[in-house]
């Protein structure tokens, strides 16, 4: 092997092999690689006494948020609710649904092109998405 210095105009064989080692050994792409991040928050009283403890879970794709789960336990650990969060559609909005296992209760929010979908219980309501060239709003239906 010679490691002497090669002008830049003249091709090395050894490139294409390199290359070709490299999109075989390496990932399709580094960025899109999935990642579970987590982490724990306590909420305490004025008195300072625990009132509920969340555990989150957050997926994470391209170092962008795809969905998340955060479940609240009380103080005994029981679990009391689970949030399901999904943000794949849009980061700042995002899709969710909260179960409240004490009441047996359920709320979610979908937000689909067509516009959000708003839930409580037996409830539902849409929101739809109306656009023109001004602005995007949303109209009840």
């Amino acid at each position: 092997l010679s490691f002497s210095p090669r002008p830049w105009h003249q091709k090395s064989r050894r490139r294409p092999v390199v290359l070709g080692a490299l999109l075989i050994v390496l990932p399709p792409a580094a960025a899109a690689a999935e990642r579970l991040d987590r982490f724990q928050g306590t909420a305490r009283g004025r008195d300072g006494a625990v009132l509920y403890v969340e555990s989150h879970d957050v997926r994470s794709v391209a170092d962008r948020p795809s969905s998340a789960t955060t479940t609240y336990r009380d103080p005994e650990g029981r679990v009391v609710a689970v949030l399901h969060t999904d943000f794949s559609r849009d980061p700042f909005a995002p899709s969710y649904r909260f179960e409240d296992l004490r009441r047996a209760a359920v709320e979610e929010v979908e937000v689909s092109a067509e516009g959000v979908s708003l839930g409580a219980g037996s409830r539902r309501r849409t929101l739809a998405a109306t656009c023109n060239r001004a602005s995007i709003s949303l109209r009840m239906r």
